[in-house]
């Protein structure tokens, strides 16, 4: 069954970029600790000069949330960090101007009250990015609202881990997770030594007209093609890695792991996954389900319906996500950023749908 479930999702990939729907794409798959699916096709240059290989390297965007999270609960799994203490206490130039309430929970879940990165950041510039948002004024008070922060989350975040664990953000995604599951490919700051195998990423402009093309990702294809971003860590939005290591990295998270290797015990992922806010959230307009930090299932999105499933969505139209109820685990990836509007449906739910349908996996 595994080899005709990788036959199928090969087939889609093809599909797609023979459709022109896709540039370059890779799609992987878990089931019980064992990859049943690796599958790419396409381009990683929009001249279409280079085929994507298995090596090839993809920004994904918000997806690098999830593995932030994981950081996050890793630590307060080594009692290094506690989820209701407030950000001052680990930062204390964090809490002034309004903030100082502001908790753990509350940036893990959106609810801090900080501004967003605007336009006029330097995200390559670590300490330059975290002393504005220290001195910068809440825009509520912690706890009262909710509003996503697709960039400053994870600024807060990496420089609380950065200060209880000593040592910069993407060092402390290689020890705590890429070390104990021996990936070599996923980086928060690219070295110059792989930077050759990243996909060059290419605006939806390109191909689409009308209400589903976006400036939006011509703006996002032109700032993380550059290399002092792919260099910088960005923990919420710049990882760059492939499918294969998205989704072992949710592998090991559920079941019982991924070669012998399970990051947090059942106990923390089941604190980390539980419902925390269904909230209606001021950015993106609806109510989203989250755990601490996790995106919960849902309808009509790749993870499916089951609010025991759990992941992150990325911009442009990457995925990943675990579905601890059928030990199965997703990721995608994709250098042509895609803004779809109903009823088009995303690639990742098409393919997330096509992997259930082959394992008689339901979506709720």
């Amino acid at each position: 069954m595994t080899a005709d479930v990788h036959r199928t999702v090969q087939a889609k990939l093809d599909e797609m970029v023979a459709a022109n729907t896709q540039l370059g794409i890779q799609a992987a798959v878990y089931q019980h600790g064992e990859l049943i699916v690796d599958a790419w096709s396409g381009h990683t240059d929009p001249s279409r000069t280079t085929l994507v290989a298995r090596d090839a390297l993809f920004p994904i965007f918000s997806c690098s949330k999830g593995l932030m999270y994981t950081v996050i609960h890793l630590l307060a799994e080594r009692g290094e960090l506690d989820y209701d203490a407030r950000v001052r206490e680990y930062w204390p130039e964090f809490g002034q101007k309004g903030k100082a309430e502001a908790t753990i929970r509350q940036v893990l879940i959106h609810t801090s009250g900080v501004q967003d990165i605007t336009h006029d950041f330097h995200l390559y510039d670590w300490d330059g990015t975290c002393a504005r948002l220290a001195a910068s004024e809440a825009l509520w008070d912690p706890g009262t609202e909710t509003a996503y922060r697709g960039l400053s989350s994870g600024f807060i975040l990496g420089e609380v881990a950065r200060r209880v664990y000593g040592a910069p953000f993407g060092q402390i995604v290689a020890e705590l997770i890429c070390e104990p599951l021996a990936v070599t490919d996923l980086f928060f700051g690219v070295p110059a030594s792989v930077k050759d195998r990243i996909a060059i990423l290419e605006s939806d402009e390109s191909v689409l007209t009308g209400p589903a093309a976006s400036p939006d990702t011509r703006i996002m294809a032109d700032l993380f093609n550059t290399p002092s971003i792919q260099a910088s860590a960005i923990p919420a939005g710049g990882a760059i890695t492939s499918a294969r290591s998205l989704a072992k990295h949710y592998a090991s998270l559920i079941g019982d792991g991924v070669d012998g290797v399970r990051l947090l015990p059942r106990a923390r992922t089941t604190i980390a996954t539980t419902l925390e806010t269904d909230a209606y959230d001021r950015t993106h307009k609806t109510p989203v389900r989250r755990g601490l930090g996790y995106q919960l299932g849902d309808t009509g999105i790749a993870m499916g319906g089951r609010i025991t499933s759990f992941g992150h969505s990325g911009f442009g139209g990457s995925y990943g996500f675990a579905d601890p109820d059928y030990g199965l685990s997703f990721a995608l990836t994709t250098n042509r950023l895609v803004s779809t509007v109903p009823p088009e449906v995303p690639a990742s739910v098409v393919l997330a749908n096509t992997v259930r349908e082959a394992l008689s996996i339901p979506n709720d």
